[in-house]
């Protein structure tokens, strides 16, 4: 019973003098890793980005891919958009170059975006897929089975590929 008694009184005594030295020194303890996610002193950044990529011309026939993120990107939103958009590159890039295929991030949270974020029922971050012709959209797809695919590039790629293709299937294969 003593022996409980002093290792009892020895770790609060541990205890009482490690936290004297934090507050003495002035330190905090860490509470959660500060590079797992991007911070909201950033998020004045992204929404300006978003707001730029928004002001993009629109295309007259073809295929818009929209990345949706938040304000908060944790290391899989940035591995989505990544993926996503190595895939239409992949595939796609004479397109991209030629102005028929579009890609775009967007913050769902920036005012400026709440409209299409809306339209497209977006609520978490993701892939949409939207097809234009002569200036109008004709039909969208969003691509909710991008956060199962992550850990599989070629499965991650076909997805958003097929996606595209079921919207235009005029575009060269």
């Amino acid at each position: 019973m003593w022996f409980k008694r002093i290792l009892t009184a020895g770790l609060l005594l541990f205890v009482g003098v490690t936290l004297g030295v934090i507050v003495s020194r002035g330190e905090r303890p860490a509470t959660a890793p500060a590079a797992s996610v991007e911070t909201t002193e950033a998020a004045g950044e992204l929404d300006k980005a978003a707001t730029e990529v928004t002001a993009a011309p629109p295309i007259r026939d073809g295929v818009v891919v929209t990345y949706f993120h938040s304000q908060t990107r944790c290391p899989t939103c940035r591995t989505i958009e990544s993926l996503a958009h190595e895939a239409v590159e992949s595939r796609f890039a004479d397109e991209l170059a030629g102005g028929s295929v579009q890609w775009r991030t967007l913050s769902y949270e920036a005012p400026a975006n709440q409209q299409q974020a809306e339209r497209y029922q977006v609520l978490a971050p993701t892939v949409v897929v939207s097809r234009v012709a002569q200036g109008q959209e004709t039909g969208w797809s969003r691509l909710d089975r991008v956060w199962q695919l992550t850990d599989d590039r070629a499965a991650f790629a076909d997805y958003v590929q097929e996606e595209m293709l079921k919207l235009w299937p005029t575009a060269s294969r």
